[in-house]
């Protein structure tokens, strides 16, 4: 448009070339709202170019230009920085390949999440969900947020044919891995198959709960385990 007027500022503060980073969840050409000659790549660094070219997003939003775009794509302000972004939560980096632990799941847009399926980390999830991240499964066409205690870099295996020992070994690995909802889900497998269960094994139960942010059920196995017979000595 023309206008014998000087320009309003931009929102955000932000001027025409000034270069920032991309924080958000990086987006595959094509998907989502972009077109298939534009991408976005979380901690990328694009240039300024004006504001958003839609009303709808002139109050958050500011146009911005990536290295390999054919045009501009219009990102919130939210989805910016001047400062690179921090490392993801749970120590994961966009790319890997992580198991979904979850159950499965069917969104009104033809996206689903599969229980043992192997999907990808494209970024943070939205703001306010730390703990949590943005996942592209196959045949998706938009990320998904997962919660990290549903997904792990091992694959899913049945608990029920496998022996408490190798289940104890499988927690102990998961809980290394910061995999808390998984080491639960063995852990409670193996407590249920024994009317006097170790008090190690209800120790790992106690410190997955706490790790979990489950305060209740935490000070239930701790008193679980301060009251074992294996600990009355």
């Amino acid at each position: 448009s023309v206008s014998r007027e000087p320009p309003p500022p931009l929102v955000g503060g932000y001027v025409l070339g000034e270069q920032v980073f991309f924080v958000g969840a990086s987006e595959m050409a094509g998907h989502g709202s972009l077109t298939a000659d534009c991408s976005l790549s979380h901690g990328q660094l694009g240039e300024v170019v004006g504001p958003a070219s839609s009303l709808k997003r002139a109050t958050d939003s500011v146009a911005m230009l990536f290295p390999g775009n054919a045009r501009f794509v219009n990102c919130r302000l939210s989805s910016l920085s001047r400062s690179a972004p921090p490392p993801l939560p749970g120590g994961h980096t966009v790319g890997d390949s992580l198991y979904f632990l979850g159950a499965d799941k069917a969104f009104d847009s033809g996206n689903k999440l599969t229980h043992g399926a192997l999907a990808t980390v494209m970024g943070p999830a939205p703001v306010g969900r730390a703990d949590s991240l943005s996942m592209l499964f196959p045949g998706n066409t938009k990320n998904v947020t997962c919660t990290i205690a549903n997904l792990s870099h091992a694959p899913c295996r049945s608990i029920e044919g496998t022996s408490s020992g190798d289940l104890l070994s499988m927690v102990i690995l998961a809980m290394d891995l910061g995999e808390y909802r998984r080491a639960l889900d063995m852990v409670d497998e193996v407590v249920s198959r024994s009317d006097d269960p170790p008090a190690m094994v209800l120790l790992l139960r106690t410190q997955a709960c706490s790790h979990l942010d489950m305060p209740e059920r935490t000070a239930r196995e701790a008193t679980a385990c301060l009251t074992h017979t294996d600990l009355d000595e």
